[in-house]
């Protein structure tokens, strides 16, 4: 119910609110994967906390090295800073 909650907050962009959804979900599974992308994810949109985003991908990657969320956003940030060819990759 948590992620289900989360994941309705994230797409109308209340990433507050979706953040306190997935740390219930962590409380209840700290290695609960899709937990620790959404709440990755709102850190990313926030951008309120680099160090705290960057931990929880570790985190994230060392759960599941092939994971999505991670592999996303650093296409994201690379598309964003004009790398399209690194991005690519």
């Amino acid at each position: 119910a948590y992620l289900s909650a989360g994941r309705l907050a994230l797409r109308h962009r209340g990433y507050d609110v979706a953040a306190g959804h997935f740390r219930k979900a962590l409380e209840l599974d700290g290695e609960r994967q899709e937990a620790l992308a959404g709440l990755l994810e709102c850190h990313w949109r926030v951008q309120d906390d680099p160090e705290r985003m960057d931990a929880l991908k570790a985190e994230l990657l060392a759960l599941n090295p092939h994971h999505f969320a991670p592999k996303s956003i650093d296409a994201e940030r690379l598309l964003d800073s004009g790398q399209a060819a690194e991005a690519l990759k």
